[in-house]
Formats: structure tokens, sequence, C-alpha cells
């Protein structure tokens, strides 16, 4: 006689499980009991329908049994927390990311983030495209008001990124506002230098037509 691999009772049923993230099927044998247990999603807490119980991992490490609608929730988490991470892999580029230290101790990563000294214009340009990419219409609150935020999604997602985040971005809005300023004073200085060299040119034109007229 078949025992339940749960809980050692009579066998009575078969359940095959999908482990998504290893991409391997497991078949349970198991009683009446443990198989109503085992058809029971994790997220929702709903009997799960289909045919195929789905087994994936969360973004915080943990493994769980899904059903079809949880599991795309989790799978469309774990793009955005990856889009993140790319994200601040691209702000890296244009941002130095300082540390703070609060009164308990805690240190905060990103809390002093502040824009690079000495970035090119092309540079400035392509960093204002980024912030522009993904900024959202949706307002979001800061410490100095109400500015334009990141790109984000469902409640759940933003529950996710409060773990997997950790970044302590400031909002794209006031780097936007940053970004803007320095391009305004590189385009300001080659102006500037436009008229320099336009007035070098001038001289140098009278020169000649004075020099001309000597010989």
């Amino acid at each position: 006689m078949n025992k339940c691999q749960k809980c050692g009772a009579k066998a009575t049923t078969q359940l095959e499980l999908n482990d998504k993230n290893k991409g391997e099927k497991t078949v349970l044998i198991l009683c009446d009991v443990c198989y109503k247990e085992e058809i029971i999603c994790q997220e929702c807490k709903q009997e799960i329908k289909t045919l195929e119980i789905k087994q994936t991992t969360k973004t915080d490490g943990s493994t769980v049994r899904v059903c079809e609608e949880c599991d795309k929730k989790i799978q469309l988490v774990k793009e955005w927390v990856a889009k993140i991470k790319n994200l601040k892999q691209e702000l890296e580029k244009y941002v130095e990311f300082g540390e703070h230290r609060l009164a308990d101790g805690t240190v905060i990563r990103g809390a002093t983030c502040n824009i690079k000294e000495n970035l090119t214009k092309e540079q400035l340009l392509a960093f204002k495209e980024l912030l522009e990419t993904n900024l959202t219409d949706k307002k979001a609150p800061t410490a100095g008001g109400e500015f334009l935020g990141w790109k984000r999604g469902t409640p759940e997602i933003e529950e996710a990124l409060k773990v997997a985040e950790g970044t302590g971005i400031r909002q794209p809005y006031c780097y936007w506002l940053g970004v803007k300023e320095k391009i305004e004073e590189l385009e300001k200085q080659e102006h500037l230098s436009n008229q320099e060299r336009e007035r070098e040119r001038e001289r140098e034109e009278k020169f000649n037509q004075w020099n001309s007229r000597i010989y």
C-alpha cells in the first residue's frame, strides 16, 4: 500500500508539481487531506483549478505553490525588480551614490546621491533622456513637495520593490531639474565661447586689412 509522502497515511491520489525555476516536474503521492492542502494557492489561498500546479520562487527567495494568475503576478514583479536594478546600474553612470548614517547607526546608501561633476553635454543629454523615459505622469510625494516619480506598477510590485530596491534613489524630477540646469550652463558657456571666437576672427580680419594697407 502506498503511503502519503507528507503524513504517512494511506495515499489516494497523485499530484504533479511544475517547478518553473528548475524546469522540473515532480509527482507527489498524497492522501486526501494533504492533497486538498497542496492544491491551495499559497498566495491567494484559493483552490487551484488548473491541471498543472506551478511552483515558483518569489523575489524574497521563498518558494511557493501558486495558481496561474498568481504566477503571472510573481513573474511581473520579478521583471520590475530587474528593471529597477538595471535602472540603478544606468544611473551609476551619471550619479554618485554616497552614504548617510542615521542616529541609530543605520547606514542608507544612496541618501546623498548627486549628479556627477564634469559630465559632458552628450552624457547629460543621455541622462536627461534616461530620466524622461522612466518618468511617470503621476506625482510622488517627496520631502520637498510633489514631483513626478519613477514609473512603477501594481501594489504587489510596489511592495516587492520596498524589499528589492534599497537604493535611496531620489525622485527623477529632482535629477531632471539638475541636469537641465547643467545643460543650460554648458550651452551658455558654448555661446560665450562662440562669441569670443567670433570676436577673435573679427580682430584678425581687421588686423589683416590694416596690415595689407601698410604694405
